[in-house]
């Protein structure tokens, strides 16, 4: 979900270049990040406040909630995992 094109732009931050936050709030929900930045240095919520300042002003919050939810719940998934759930190439 975070595979960049040639501009190193993520699929979060073309869905939020456009203003679609239920677009953003699914690839959050599977994973996605907001701290990446593309060629010009913009994170997804950077395209989001340029494009749509009443958006970002609206939205902005929520979406850093849902990615730091999900990280704190990918984070308690692993630390459940014992030595025996991972593979390891020896």
């Amino acid at each position: 979900v975070d595979a960049p094109d040639n501009d190193l732009m993520v699929p979060i931050a073309a869905a939020l270049s456009y203003g679609h936050i239920s677009a953003a709030q699914k690839l959050l929900s599977e994973g996605a990040g907001l701290s990446c930045t593309d060629k010009s240095g913009r994170t997804p919520l950077g395209w989001l406040q340029w494009g749509y300042p009443e958006l970002y002003d609206k939205h902005a919050e929520l979406l850093l909630s849902m990615e730091s939810s999900y990280l704190r719940l990918k984070s308690e998934d692993i630390n459940k995992k014992t030595a025996t759930d991972f593979e390891f190439d020896i």
